[in-house]
């Protein structure tokens, strides 16, 4: 059809900027500018494998890619309902029994080989044509002769499942094969798709039925393990809140048994530190009184000297013992403490074995308190948080002068 000056503009805004041709399944870009969807999907790609940034064809417009494209409906209504009154549609066959004007074929007869419309496909209808195949009207019938014998196609080989003429089915290379007419093909042909259309239909309802309970058993088990997560969590939280509870009380009482026996043992430094200071005083007198030569003060001066001797040497005593920790007493608020947090702990490993089944024991056993922290139940001591160790003990061999006094006496 000749198109007039003012509807060729019209028909320019119908046409692909990118392929010039008509659109095929027009998408718009956010820019408002459309495109045949292969032909912007191609440049899309090519700008991707560019490494370019994605822009419109004709206004230069940047977008993020092919996510953004949106088909255009009604243009591609206005395309279609413009091919179909253009005549770019698919012509369709005309009766080939009309003289003057034509009408649309209704049925095309495969054995007269023409088209027909419906007011002369009436005769085709009786009985005396009951043996002609009509079909639906298609614009060329070339395609439904035999290229070998340029007979009509009226026989369907089910052995080679092909179209064929009569004479590949009587003479041809079809003459030993299962050959049908069409109707009858088409009858037992349809007939076996119906049923494997029924089992497919079966297995589709059955898959659509398995991935719904996929789903359904998919958003459980997420939603299960989300909370088991959220449940194991929070009693290893607990167990660590009950440690850190535990570990505080400890080491409360173990800086308190410090602080005492630290004090202790510096109250026994300071008196060995006064017996010191008395010992070198009373040995400096000795030494002076031994280097008198007048006897009358010799004797004066040993009065004193006994005196003070005796007050120096005084009770034997030991140094300070190697005090520790190491088998120190525990009060009974800790022992009681222990007891809690072993019951706490207990408690806490059944809920967590409970809760994460079979693999609970090994994370369990992994960090067990009785690898780490054994608490004795038998004595009421830290001596298996820290081996014991003997302490030395050491006592001041007496002097000579001593020695000598103790004999005489």
């Amino acid at each position: 059809m000749a198109l007039s000056k003012s509807e060729k503009p019209f028909v320019d805004e119908l046409r692909c900027a990118i392929c010039l041709q008509f659109y095929c399944e027009p998408s718009s870009l956010p820019c408002g500018h459309s495109f045949c969807l292969a032909c912007i999907a191609e440049v899309i790609r090519r700008e991707d494998e560019a490494g370019w940034p994605h822009t419109c064809p004709e206004c230069r417009g940047e977008h993020v890619g092919s996510s953004v494209l949106q088909k255009n409906f009604k243009l591609a209504n206005i395309v279609e309902g413009f091919k179909a009154s253009d005549g770019t549609s698919p012509p369709k066959a005309a009766c080939d029994v009309c003289l003057d004007s034509p009408k649309a074929a209704a049925k095309v007869c495969l054995k007269c080989e023409i088209a027909m419309c419906s007011d002369h496909l009436r005769p085709h209808f009786k009985p005396a044509f009951r043996g002609h195949v009509l079909v639906d009207p298609a614009p060329d019938l070339g395609g439904r002769r035999c290229s070998l014998h340029a007979k009509p196609v009226e026989y369907f080989c089910l052995t080679d499942k092909t179209c064929v003429c009569v004479v590949c089915a009587i003479e041809g290379a079809h003459k030993k094969h299962e050959v049908k007419n069409f109707r009858k093909a088409r009858a037992e042909l349809g007939t076996t798709l119906d049923l494997r259309l029924k089992e497919v239909d079966g297995k589709l309802t059955v898959c659509q039925t398995l991935l719904q309970r996929g789903k359904e058993a998919e958003s459980a088990v997420k939603a299960s393990n989300g909370k088991m997560a959220r449940q194991t969590a929070s009693l290893l939280d607990g167990i660590v809140k009950e440690a850190k509870t535990y570990k505080s009380k400890v080491m409360e009482v173990i800086e308190d048994e410090q602080r005492r026996v630290e004090d202790e043992f510096r109250g026994r430094v300071a008196k060995l530190s006064l017996r010191q200071a008395l010992l070198k005083d009373t040995r400096r007198q000795m030494q002076e009184t031994l280097a008198l030569a007048d006897p009358f003060l010799f004797f004066q001066k040993l009065r004193a000297v006994e005196a003070k001797l005796a007050a120096a040497e005084g009770p034997e005593f030991a140094l300070p013992k190697s005090m520790d920790l190491r088998c120190l007493k525990i009060p009974s608020d800790v022992e009681s403490s222990t007891s809690a947090f072993r019951a706490s702990w207990t408690k806490l490993q059944k809920s967590l074995t409970a809760l994460i089944g079979e693999a609970a024991p090994s994370l369990a056993n992994a960090c067990a308190p009785g690898d780490h922290l054994r608490l004795s139940s038998s004595s009421s001591t830290l001596n298996s948080l820290f081996p014991p160790r003997q302490s030395l003990s050491y006592r001041v061999k007496p002097t000579s002068a001593a020695l000598k006094k103790k004999d005489a006496s």
